[in-house]
């Protein structure tokens, strides 16, 4: 049986050594874990670095007896890779003792290299079991990449953690963790560092449940949200639509494009057009069945892959893994995803949109109703969003490279290439 569980997110200011009050106000830490007001700690990405890769477990062992409660701690090893360790000093029945997690992506190393054993890699997605909760951990852009989430679910996870290293775009990060716990219908929670680097990123706790932001019970932490740590506590039942929704101050470009068209309900011309009310679809001359195949389109631009989904499958984490076209088929890709009536808030809907637009480099045309939004991301993940002009929506066509183009050259910048089949397995 599930109980409350308070998790404190630990956003510390590494300008300070730990000790040091404005690190992370460890003594009040310490004291309201020794009161029993705190079930778990979690600290950010890499807050321990270089270690020797065989002794990580020890750093988690440390803070959670220094503490005398659960803690993850992030932990960057002096081979390149990043780890969430986790160590619970006084397991009850059935609890976990140890967990280890490695980072997927953005990382020196990554999460595909750190064994050969293909069983010891598969456990880094079992849930962290606590006082009846089922916690799964990712580290920074890994939440980026949905599979790994989709194979957490899969094994039973029902509160989701991330831990990034300090700094972001909080615009984007907000995106990302309200989809995420759109998607996974479960709390999604993050907490990062406030580091020197840090330049006008951003440093705070995050907290999302079922797209609801959520309130901290204690927030310990300064001005800017860091320096501290905050408590979340989350009920014996994970119900949807608790807390507040978050506002949308996504900002519409001020631009106008015509790359690529779409007119909804418009008599207008365009590549794509589509009828709400039967949720008919059109590209170019063609005629394109809901859930059937991508559809190609010969522009100036290069080839546009057109795909038509019901509304319903924005929900779904799987969707667009299913369905994810020959690599190089499609120079551009926008997914269009109808209803004539939708039971799904718009907000909600919208949420969604832009987490599918970020995870597959999409652009996403979303008709639910009398709602429509056409939105893609731009260079850096962040949300370009269009206006209707004379009935037809311009897009611009780049960043468009699909699912395929979320691979990385380079170890640091996403999932690398010669990993990316292995990343998409895991749909299986």
């Amino acid at each position: 049986m599930s109980r409350s569980l308070r998790i404190a997110l630990v956003v510390p200011n590494d300008k300070y050594e730990f000790e040091n009050e404005r690190h992370c106000r460890l003594k009040a830490l310490r004291s309201a874990c020794k009161a029993g007001d705190i079930d778990l700690v979690v600290f950010p990405e890499g807050y321990r670095r270089d270690e020797d890769r065989d002794g990580i477990q020890t750093v988690a062992d440390e803070w959670a007896d220094r503490l005398g409660v659960p803690s993850i701690v992030g932990v960057g090893t002096g081979d390149g890779f990043q780890a969430a360790v986790y160590r619970n000093p006084t397991p009850a029945a059935g609890d976990t003792t140890s967990h280890v997690y490695v980072k997927h992506s953005t990382s020196d190393k990554v999460a595909f290299q750190w064994v050969d054993d293909q069983r010891k890699r598969q456990a880094m997605f079992e849930p962290i079991v606590l006082k009846g909760r089922k916690i799964a951990v990712q580290i920074c852009h890994d939440m980026f990449f949905g599979l790994i989430g989709q194979r957490m679910r899969k094994a039973g996870a029902d509160v989701f953690i991330d831990i990034t290293g300090g700094g972001v775009n909080l615009r984007k990060w907000t995106n990302v963790i309200q989809g995420r716990s759109l998607e996974l219908t479960s709390p999604f929670l993050c907490t990062m560092a406030k580091r020197g680097n840090d330049g006008s990123g951003a440093s705070q706790a995050i907290a999302f449940h079922s797209g609801r932001c959520l309130k901290a019970g204690t927030r310990n932490v300064g001005s800017k949200g860091f320096g501290g740590y905050e408590v979340y506590t989350l009920p014996a039942g994970l119900f949807p639509g608790e807390g507040e929704l978050a506002p949308d101050d996504q900002a519409f470009t001020d631009k106008r494009y015509g790359d690529i068209t779409v007119a909804v309900d418009s008599p207008k011309s365009a590549d794509v057009q589509i009828e709400s009310s039967s949720g008919a679809v059109r590209v170019g001359k063609k005629q394109v069945v809901p859930s059937s195949a991508w559809c190609g389109l010969e522009k100036p631009v290069g080839r546009v892959g057109v795909l038509a989904l019901p509304l319903s499958a924005l929900s779904d984490g799987l969707a667009l893994y299913k369905r994810i076209p020959e690599q190089g088929a499609f120079s551009h890709h926008v997914v269009t995803y109808c209803a004539a009536e939708a039971s799904d808030s718009f907000e909600d809907l919208l949420a969604l949109a832009k987490l599918r637009a970020i995870e597959h480099r999409i652009a996403v045309v979303l008709v639910a109703g009398g709602h429509r939004a056409v939105l893609k991301t731009n260079r850096y993940k962040n949300i370009q969003r269009f206006k209707e002009a004379d009935g037809v929506f311009g897009l611009n066509a780049e960043f468009l490279g699909g699912t395929w183009s979320t691979a990385s050259s380079t170890p640091r910048m996403g999932i690398p290439e010669e990993f990316f089949p292995s990343y998409l397995s895991l749909a299986t």
